[in-house]
């Protein structure tokens, strides 16, 4: 992680406007009217579901609800309470106001205080994202972004005179109140269509949606059959590459190589829901050729050439999204191109970070993509399949259940090869797989216009709420009043605020009394 600008530049270099002041407004640091805490790392032996007082991470800050509880010791000042302000240093650099029961500061979240006195609160609300956008943007990353406290403390937030600053909040407030109600309607729309997608691929990998087609279409190969034959072609694939290298080193086989073959593990089926007939379970390292991630070492040949390092903000829910583009140059003759090249029909899995478990799948061929670290590459025996297997992977009911209860716990959420391999996937014949897989890509097309109306809805509201920030920021949403006290009295009263706490500390009158 590498800040590219000062905080100063970021602001001078804006071109967005929504970092901008009237002239008659000042710029204050945020140290100079507020204070950032950092969370703790809280030791995640000690994390429960359900026990404990309630644990604030990452991926907690938007939502302002926890699903993780802390049953250890631990010092108050790292309590968070509803109504305080919060900041994801990962990511996505996300802020907002915690809306549930007292709770603990985890590490990489921070909170922010600030003084009532000199600063209002609902502005500061409405101020920072802007900032924290933009320094996210200049943010340069090989796997996640990470943002400091002291770039925190750094934003040179604008300051108008005090009591504009009540008008310019309360305004803000007037209008984003009907906007937000407008925007939490085409959010619940979302919500709900989600939710049948996930219904969708419930009913899709648990058999009942092709429960009528099924009884109709015998299989000419069971599942069991279908696993018997991965199984025994994963082996002669593992043989000929063995038989590959001994060739190219100029050696004979040696005796008793064959033994070295490692034979993945079943997943255990006696706690497991029984599966429709002709039906059988198997774990996700039966199907795999090969599981691998992206080099740690190529990092002297970021942001050059032409290809493409694929990064956990690519793998999105179902499908690669690579509108952000990492550029990476690795040698021809580099040891880990070949083991990290993506190719259609691959699965991407997030293995680190805020995004850890999201899942998805090449559908075309990409030229010159290499996974980076983070980013887990799973190519499966049968490439037909990875389909099928996709819809197991993302559906909240398998794959995403599978991968929450592997993360529960880790102070950094993380997925392990041996976690990935021992997935549990519901393993139907292979001509009902593509029966789901056409029936699933049906249904999901009519959900997709759908999708595109709302997103489209949606960014007509985040254009007009940046229209209302640009218009309050430049001065022009509430007007200035000269009976107001300046903003130049009101900063010169922070600072000289600030002087005296400082000259107290410093005194050797209070170094006595404290001795």
């Amino acid at each position: 992680m590498a800040l590219t600008k000062s905080v100063s530049e970021i602001i001078e270099g804006d071109s967005s406007g929504l970092l901008a002041i009237h002239p008659s407004w000042e710029r204050v640091p945020l140290a100079e009217v507020g204070c950032v805490l950092n969370g703790f790392p809280f030791d995640s032996a000690q994390f429960s579901n359900s026990e404990g007082i309630p644990l604030v991470r990452i991926r907690d800050v938007v939502s302002g609800e926890t699903r993780t509880f802390y049953v250890g010791a631990f010092d108050s000042s790292y309590v968070v309470r509803a109504g305080d302000l919060l900041v994801g240093m990962d990511g996505d650099f996300n802020t907002a106001r915690w809306r549930s029961a007292d709770a603990l500061l985890n590490q990489r979240v921070c909170k922010i205080e600030i003084d009532a006195r000199f600063y209002v609160p609902g502005l500061l609300d409405r101020v920072l994202p802007a900032y924290l956008g933009a320094i996210h943007a200049e943010t340069s990353s090989v796997t996640v972004k990470h943002l400091s406290s002291r770039t925190i403390e750094d934003i040179r937030l604008p300051l108008p005179p005090l009591a504009e600053q009540h008008r310019l909040a309360e305004k803000l407030d007037e209008l984003f109140t009907e906007l937000d109600a407008g925007v939490a309607e085409l959010l619940a729309a979302q919500k709900k269509l989600a939710q049948y997608r996930q219904s969708l691929l419930k009913a899709a990998v648990e058999g009942a949606l092709t429960a009528d087609w099924r009884a109709v279409h015998p299989p000419q190969e069971s599942g069991e059959a279908l696993l018997a034959r991965i199984l025994q072609e994963r082996r002669a694939r593992w043989e000929a590459r063995q038989l590959d290298k001994f060739k190219a080193q100029g050696k004979a086989p040696p005796k008793g190589w064959q033994t070295k073959y490692t034979e993945p593990l079943s997943p255990q089926t006696n706690e497991l829901p029984a599966l429709p007939q002709g039906w059988t379970w198997a774990s996700l390292g039966q199907l795999l050729e090969s599981l691998s991630s992206g080099s740690r070492d190529w990092s002297p040949y970021y942001d050059r050439g032409s290809c493409v390092f694929v990064m956990a903000q690519n793998v999105r829910a179902w499908r690669p999204d690579f509108s952000f583009r990492q550029f990476v140059d690795p040698p021809l003759g580099d040891r880990d191109r070949a083991r990290s090249e993506v190719k259609k029909d691959d699965l991407l899995v997030t293995i680190v970070g805020a995004n850890t478990g999201q899942v998805c799948r090449i559908d075309t061929e990409l030229d010159s993509h290499f996974v980076c670290q983070s980013v887990a590459l799973l190519r499966l025996v049968q490439a037909d399949s990875s389909e099928y297997v996709n819809a197991v992977l993302n559906s909240e009911g398998h794959g995403q259940l599978q991968f929450r209860e592997m993360n529960y716990g880790a102070g950094r959420p993380h997925l392990s090869f041996d976690q990935l391999e021992s997935v549990r996937i519901p393993l139907p014949p292979f001509e009902e797989q593509l029966e789901i897989v056409k029936q699933v890509e049906s249904a999901l097309t009519a959900t997709k216009q759908m999708e595109s109306e709302f997103v489209h809805l949606c960014r007509q509201a985040a254009a007009q709420r940046q229209n209302i920030l640009h218009s309050a920021f430049t001065g022009q949403l509430v007007p200035q009043d000269l009976a107001d006290e300046p903003a130049s009295a009101l900063l010169a009263r922070i600072r000289a605020e600030r002087a005296e706490v400082e000259a107290a500390k410093k005194s050797p009158g209070r170094k006595k009394a404290a001795a």
